[in-house]
């Protein structure tokens, strides 16, 4: 399904060159991490709905617009030793928010996608992290089983 973007975006997309600027930003969260991350793929800091997203060299493999399940890759350059301690010390999958923004307008998200790291591989020069969708087909439904000791006005006859 198409996505619906500003004039303003569409008008620097179709035009044969333009000084704007398009940004990903990256918020990761997990339990093991001190604090959240927010990183941008600019030599700047961004403020972004409030939030100061810090400049780190990444490229994003962005997952298609398409319904069934997206992938997305991404890679950062292995410039800090503390990327890779972070990853390894996360026991389970992180929550990785991606967003797409243009520099002349950081409030306005033209794309994003909620995704999980679920695999890492590193050399001397990047690392290399899948994401995935949540597993959400893994999920129980209904949240909870009728049994007589939850539910038993269900079963009194």
């Amino acid at each position: 399904m198409p996505r619906a973007l500003p004039a303003a975006a569409l008008a620097e997309l179709y035009s044969q060159s333009t000084g704007g600027l398009w940004l990903v930003l990256l918020t990761v969260t997990h339990a093991d991490l001190p604090a959240t991350l927010r990183l941008v793929n600019d030599r700047a800091s961004v403020v972004s709905g409030g939030d100061t997203y810090s400049p780190f060299p990444f490229t994003m493999q962005l997952p298609p617009d398409v319904e069934d399940m997206p992938r997305a890759l991404l890679t950062i350059d292995a410039v800090d030793l503390s990327i890779i301690t972070a990853i390894r010390s996360i026991t389970s999958p992180a929550s990785v928010t991606v967003e797409i923004i243009r520099q002349s307008a950081p409030d306005t998200i033209l794309a994003s996608w909620i995704l999980e790291m679920r695999g890492a591989s590193y050399d001397a020069q990047t690392v290399t992290i899948e994401l995935h969708p949540p597993p959400v087909l893994e999920e129980s439904y209904p949240g909870t089983e009728f049994t007589p000791l939850l539910f038993p006005g269900v079963f009194d006859r």
